[in-house]
């Protein structure tokens, strides 16, 4: 869809040249600016003589209504008095009408846009844009923010202009924007950082503004990325629910398997990096088959409990436990030597002893053996500590069952 031009012009008729454009004709510059609000562009005919101040008054107008001035010679018809007049381009007769026209069109085009000056675009810019705008001088003081960077800081623009952040709200964030804007400066550096101010989440570009001859400014802007932010965490968090989901026993809620696998790799390379030991503890709940047999898998998931209750109890919370299959469990403690490990051990098997199971009434006992190896340099296969705390336990078991063996090679 083409733009609608309205073409005013003074002087001679021109509707016969454009037949069907929209032409508005007067005879003098005064009823000229009675119409200017309504028009795209002013044609003047070449031949007229504008009477004193007239060409001021026109420039003024044109200018404030941001309409563009043409002049229409023929055969090099000009008056003087039309050198005053700010106009942009000359057309001919000699140009038929659809030339005329479009050439009209891209003058009031070209005049429309090009009418904005920078200043004026700035304001604009500052007062509808819904980033939080903000220049600073050489020592960080703010010298233009725009009006929902003022709102945001509640005060008025000529309490803020001339001061630096910490000046206007004294805190640590403030403290940590201005050591920002002296090092932007300083450097000559981009920096985005995210910060948060009273519960809502910001991230703020600044950038050096580089002058020939002068000292170095600061601008950015800061963007409100609070529902973003509570998105991402939102994230972060089911993510590390699922996650947690994958390493945990349903029934127990210890490490499962792969948990505990995980955590020991993890212990492994501590010892390796840091030289310190850790001990491996491998688990097997005595004859848990024949209770599972006897009162069934749902019953006996009572004694897995209360085993998981009893050794709780005598470990450390960060202590990695988990349930490595069936009835077999895992420990690995750090920085816990293999004598301190059978002392835990010991008062688990005997507060075990103390409080029987009861199901369905009647009240049972049961025991644990224990297999115990010291991770430690020199002995950091994975594989290799697994096996050797499962001769430690079948060693325990073979000695009689309801206690812990430490592996010897």
């Amino acid at each position: 869809m083409q733009d609608v031009i309205r073409i005013l012009y003074v002087g001679t008729d021109l509707k016969n040249r454009l037949p069907g454009i929209e032409v508005l004709n007067v005879c003098s510059v005064k009823e000229a600016l009675l119409s200017l609000s309504t028009i795209s562009v002013v044609v003047i005919d070449g031949s007229m003589k504008l009477e004193n101040g007239d060409a001021t008054l026109l420039n003024q107008k044109s200018k404030n209504f941001r309409i563009p001035i043409v002049l229409f010679i023929r055969d090099n018809e000009f008056d003087d008095s039309l050198h005053a007049l700010d106009y942009i381009s000359v057309i001919h007769p000699s140009d038929n009408a659809d030339t005329f026209l479009e050439m009209i069109r891209n003058i009031s085009r070209y005049s429309s846009v090009c009418s904005y000056n920078d200043s004026e675009l700035l304001e604009l810019f500052l007062d509808y844009n819904t980033s939080y705008v903000f220049f600073k001088d050489e020592n960080a003081r703010a010298i233009k923010l725009s009006k929902n960077f003022i709102d945001m800081l509640g005060i008025p623009a000529e309490d803020a202009i001339g001061k630096n952040m910490l000046e206007i709200f004294p805190s640590e964030l403030a403290e940590s924007m201005v050591r920002d804007d002296l090092k932007i400066l300083r450097e000559g550096k981009v920096i985005e950082v995210v910060e948060e101010l009273n519960g809502r989440y910001y991230k703020t570009n600044k950038f050096p503004i580089h002058r020939e001859g002068k000292k170095s400014i600061l601008a950015g802007f800061t963007i409100d990325i609070t529902d973003l932010k509570i998105a991402e965490m939102e994230l972060i968090k089911t993510k590390d629910e699922i996650e947690k989901l994958t390493i945990t026993d349903d029934l127990l809620q210890i490490l499962n398997r792969r948990g505990f696998i995980q955590a020991l790799k993890s212990e492994i390379e501590r010892v390796k990096r840091y030289g310190n030991t850790a001990v491996l503890v491998i688990i097997d709940i005595d004859d848990f088959k024949k209770l599972n047999d006897k009162l069934g898998h749902f019953k006996a998931d009572l004694f897995l409990k209360d085993f998981v209750i009893k050794i709780r109890e005598q470990i450390r919370y960060n202590d990695s436990f988990g349930r490595i299959g069936g009835d077999e469990f895992g420990i690995v403690c750090e920085g816990t030597s293999s004598e301190t490990m059978v002392a835990i051990l010991d008062r688990s098997m005997e507060a075990i002893r103390k409080n029987p199971v009861e199901v369905d009434g009647v009240k049972y006992n049961y025991s644990f053996s224990a297999g115990i190896i010291e991770i430690k340099k020199g002995n950091l296969d994975l594989i290799q500590l697994l096996h050797e705390a499962d001769k430690a336990l079948y060693e325990a078991k073979n000695s009689g069952r309801d206690q812990n063996k430490i592996y010897v090679k």
